[in-house]
């Protein structure tokens, strides 16, 4: 009997188990003992926040993150930074956004940065964002993020990645902000720059009237410089003095390549000095010695297929005089046609044309360096030139040469304004005045373009006066002292 009733227990343990993972859709497993937990059977119907936590639990939906993911990239190691802080630098007057060093950039779109979402603390990300949403009151589509404030700045975010159809969105919205890796803020962020351009009018307005004309061209950057192998040079730098050097370019694959040449004045130098090393022969002058190893490879080759040729010709009259002595005598063997010699390889194709491919075809596609007159075939450079370009034009060796020098110029010149603004620093703190008592002035004077020119201040010195004031107050006050002492002597005389 006590067997039985023990077999009857389990059975309807097993039912009560089955009746569960029909109600909830699942068995809950205890991950510390490998043992199955039995719930009570709830008949009550449950709310889509219990099931949602069940699922949780049961690890069938991933928990939010606790903390960040850990990626050793840097913001600045993506295109979407430089394309970011290009777009704060030329068009953030115009927007009345924050002035942003690459420094504080960076730090914001790190995965170690959280978002702020109270009043007192908010940062330089947050009054980016609320800024440029609140740009975008007159558009139709966006209009809905426009009313942002600190407290809301989350909500609005979600609603903002549903607009734009963000692939992360439903993760920004169950996961959080923080979840996102560096890349997906870079991008995210990037979007609402770029429909400032579409969305906001009034923007779009001042852009058409400071840019019309020829004027436009200036909306476009252009590249620092290139290297010889046909990749663009970029040069960032902000207002305190940091600067990074990019370059990109295009693979045989068509794929688009985005590299950090430098951040720091060591590599820099380090990469001036690479481009000067690759740069000391120029190719023009090298194209003798270039043409005769291709001159000698291309007799090699005629040697090899005229060899070729000659035991072709044996094989074949061999053939013949076999079938000639094997045959009757009144009968004349056939005739072996001889083996024709293309016109390609019988013409001697001449050198010297091209100093890359050493060729002399296509004359009328060469273009020549205006400074070292070196020939190139507008198909061999990088990226090839479909069109031949009017005014000067210059070869990829000269090229990297003047790129060497500029690089050299830039890095002189944000050295001298590294050491102004040192000598500034300690002529202020010798003078006992703190970078914290000098603020920026946001002037109300219409400003087209990049920012230029050197900023405002203004200095707050109310303190120091008043405690000036007083201190002559009171050394008047004790020169009167004595005088009037002396009147009442005299009077009591």
């Amino acid at each position: 009997m006590i067997q039985k009733k023990k077999k009857s227990q389990s059975d309807e343990d097993a039912n009560t188990i089955d009746s569960e993972t029909h109600l909830n859709g699942h068995t809950d497993l205890s991950t510390d003992k490998g043992t199955l937990v039995k719930d009570e059977v709830n008949i009550q119907p449950k709310t889509q926040n219990d099931l949602m936590k069940e699922l949780i639990e049961s690890d069938i939906i991933e928990q939010p993150l606790a903390e960040p993911p850990q990626i050793t990239s840097k913001p600045s190691d993506y295109a979407d930074f430089a394309a970011i802080h290009s777009f704060l630098t030329m068009f953030g007057v115009e927007l009345d956004l924050p002035n942003v060093s690459l420094i504080d950039l960076e730090q914001i779109f790190s995965t170690n940065h959280r978002l702020s979402f109270e009043k007192d603390s908010i940062g330089i990300l947050e009054v980016l964002y609320m800024k440029l949403f609140r740009k975008l009151k007159q558009s139709y589509r966006y209009s809905p993020v426009a009313n942002v404030t600190s407290d809301r700045l989350f909500k609005t975010i979600v609603r903002y990645v549903y607009l734009v159809r963000f692939e992360q969105a439903e993760q920004v919205q169950f996961q959080g902000y923080e979840s996102l890796s560096t890349e997906q803020r870079l991008k995210l962020f990037k979007s609402l720059c770029e429909i400032q351009f579409e969305e906001n009018s009034k923007f779009r307005s001042t852009l058409q009237e400071t840019f019309k004309g020829d004027n436009a061209s200036a909306l476009r950057l252009e590249p620092f410089g290139v290297e010889q192998e046909g990749y663009h040079i970029w040069f960032q730098e902000d207002q305190d003095c940091n600067f990074i050097v990019y370059a990109s370019g295009a693979t045989n694959e068509n794929v688009e390549e985005w590299d950090v040449r430098a951040r720091t004045f060591e590599e820099l130098e380090v990469y001036i000095a690479d481009l000067k090393s690759r740069t000391e022969v120029n190719p023009k002058d090298t194209v003798e010695e270039r043409s005769k190893v291709v001159r000698e490879e291309k007799e090699k080759e005629k040697e090899k297929r005229r060899q070729e040729r000659e035991e072709k010709r044996k094989a074949a009259a061999e053939l013949a005089a076999k079938k000639k002595k094997g045959k009757g005598r009144g009968r004349r063997a056939k005739e072996v046609a001889p083996v024709e010699i293309s016109s390609s390889e019988s013409e001697e194709e001449e050198d010297d044309g091209c100093v890359k491919c050493l060729r002399n075809k296509q004359d009328d596609q060469v273009l020549l360096c205006d400074t070292c007159d070196a020939g190139y075939h507008a198909s061999c450079l990088v990226p090839p030139v479909t069109t031949i370009p009017e005014g000067d034009w210059y070869g990829p060796h000269c090229t990297q040469v003047s790129l060497a020098q500029k690089l050299a110029e830039r890095m002189a010149a944000i050295r001298k304004k590294v050491q102004a603004k040192e000598r500034k620093s300690r002529r202020m703190q010798f003078y006992g005045i703190r970078q914290s008592n000098i603020i920026e002035s946001n002037s109300n004077e219409p400003q087209t373009g990049r920012r230029a020119g050197r900023t405002k201040v203004d200095y707050r010195f109310s303190e120091y006066d008043r405690t000036v004031e007083d201190a002559l107050r009171s050394s008047e006050e004790e020169n009167d002292r004595p005088s009037r002492r002396s009147n009442g002597l005299s009077r009591m005389r």
